[in-house]
């Protein structure tokens, strides 16, 4: 359940960090009630199943990373450091799930790492 918590802090932290730019472009994120609505299905499935839980995210983040690599980009280049952190939250969370398989007692480590990071200083990979 805590690393469940954790990678919504992670969602959340980086959704929070594009709010520029969804600023910027007339744009609006999720509502919160249905981003918390989604995550409450997600709690009550690790109740039934953290593996299965786990393998299903497994299948998907990859797919939501190669998504964030082409907004990046297809980006102006003064968009894309905000963007690249973006999409660092999926490595991260990918990070997290390859590490979880092999040690889970160390498998919080890259998302602590990237709620440590502050988007304002991040550019491309460059902490």
């Amino acid at each position: 359940r805590e690393k469940l918590m954790l990678l919504g802090d992670v969602e959340r932290y980086a959704a929070q960090a594009v709010v520029p730019l969804l600023d910027k472009y007339g744009l609006a994120a999720r509502d919160n009630e249905v981003l918390r609505d989604m995550g409450q299905v997600d709690a009550r499935a690790t109740v039934v199943n953290w593996d299965m839980l786990l393998a299903g995210m497994r299948q998907t983040y990859p797919g939501y990373l190669k998504s964030f690599e082409k907004l990046e980009a297809m980006a102006p280049e003064e968009d894309r450091a905000l963007l690249s952190f973006l999409t660092e939250h999926e490595i991260a969370a990918i990070k997290f799930l390859d590490i979880e398989a092999l040690d889970p007692s160390e498998s919080a480590q890259p998302l602590r790492s990237y709620l440590a990071t502050d988007p304002a200083h991040w550019n491309a990979g460059v902490e």
